[in-house]
């Protein structure tokens, strides 16, 4: 199912380092009550499609967010949002209201951004739909012009989401940064402040290190993950929750990538172990790196919560060729029985890469490669 909800002509440019830099951090993921961008067996991505090919520096991409069943590993609908612009997060917000499921998404175009145009004026979209069993439906969409997001972002726990706006180029406010959520018309409403600068479950100073992030879900070991020594850990705490009593890494710099997060459910706590590729971004700040240059074995960790021993270390797919991840991992979702992963965030300023969705089933310890686009 494809709906063009916009249809929009320009040429594309690249986006510089700073503006790259600044958008990847407004991961917005929204909810009255969290969900983490998913719901049911489905999960809600943001992607690209370029029909003239990935890679050409003149042509742009059209923006979609398209809808996964988990349990059968396909794409269930899709909808064509623009045919530009940059989308500011990987997966859409979630939001519950009533019994209803609403999606939100945001790209940006003008200026120097990716798949946009410097001749665009600087405008905010924002789109919202409706998800009934996987399949989408328009309820609104909408644009602000001269304008520039500041934050928008939600975290596991929260009861909305962290949203700032303002004019551009004169940084007056037009949302005044804080804690919104949606109203029965679908308008944002502020609902309080927050510090948009500390990450909710973050400690400081957890010795011996610097900083220890909540790992979500676990609500019974003390479970934190950080970054130490150019690894990733994960890290039990004392009850005081002053000192790590016990740690595991799961991945060192450079040799491969880490998927991560604690199942409820199977009250275990999982590692996927995967590779991945980097290729030439034209600035030269990314050198190619394949799968080979640095190839670990494919495997899943099954880890003890309480204990941080590896009970079962067991070898999963690898992903497809031509068919590659980048180097962005870290914390998973969990849907149900599944632990999933969107690869999504691209390496350079005109070319694309294969957006990849990984999905790992906690009851077969099967691992899936799903292609759902171009990131």
């Amino acid at each position: 199912m494809l709906r063009m909800l916009e249809d929009i002509h320009t040429k594309s440019h690249g986006i510089n380092n700073w503006i790259a830099t600044k958008i990847a951090l407004f991961i917005f993921v929204i909810a009255c009550y969290p969900t983490q961008g998913l719901w049911g067996q489905f999960y809600y991505v943001n992607t690209y499609e370029n029909p003239h090919g990935p890679n050409s520096e003149q042509l742009l991409a059209d923006v979609f967010v398209k809808s996964i069943d988990l349990s059968t590993r396909s794409v269930t609908d899709s909808i064509q949002l623009h045919n530009r612009g940059y989308l500011l997060s990987k997966k859409p917000a979630t939001i519950t209201f009533g019994n209803q499921v609403y999606l939100i998404t945001m790209n940006e175009i003008g200026g120097p951004g990716r798949n946009s145009s410097p001749s665009d004026p600087q405008k905010v979209f924002y789109t919202i739909l409706q998800s009934q069993n996987g399949d989408l439906t328009l309820v609104r969409e909408d644009s602000i012009e001269n304008a520039d997001v500041e934050i928008f972002r939600q975290y596991p726990g929260e009861e909305g989401f962290r949203f700032g706006l303002s004019s551009f180029p004169a940084g007056n406010v037009i949302f005044q940064i804080g804690l919104y959520g949606l109203s029965q018309g679908n308008n944002f409403r502020y609902l309080r402040n927050v510090n948009i600068g500390e990450e909710p479950g973050l400690l400081r100073n957890v010795i011996p290190y610097d900083y220890v992030i909540k790992v979500p879900n676990d609500t019974v070991h003390n479970l934190y993950y950080t970054l130490y020594n150019f690894g990733e850990w994960v890290v039990k705490v004392n009850s005081n929750r002053t000192t790590a009593i016990d740690s595991l890494q799961l991945r060192s710099s450079g040799l491969g990538n880490a998927l991560y997060a604690y199942h409820p459910g199977q009250s275990k706590f999982y590692c996927l172990r995967v590779n991945y590729e980097l290729h030439y971004n034209e600035d030269g700040d990314t050198a190619y790196k394949s799968r080979e240059d640095r190839y670990i074995n494919p495997e899943v960790w099954i880890i003890n919560p309480a204990t941080l021993a590896i009970e079962q270390q067991l070898p999963i797919a690898d992903y497809p060729e031509g068919n590659y991840p980048g180097e962005d991992g870290g914390l998973a979702d969990v849907l149900g029985d599944y632990i999933v992963y969107y690869f999504f965030w691209g390496t350079g300023r005109a070319r694309f890469d294969p957006a990849m969705l990984f999905i790992f089933d906690t009851r077969t310890n099967e691992a899936t490669w799903l292609r759902v686009g171009w990131r």
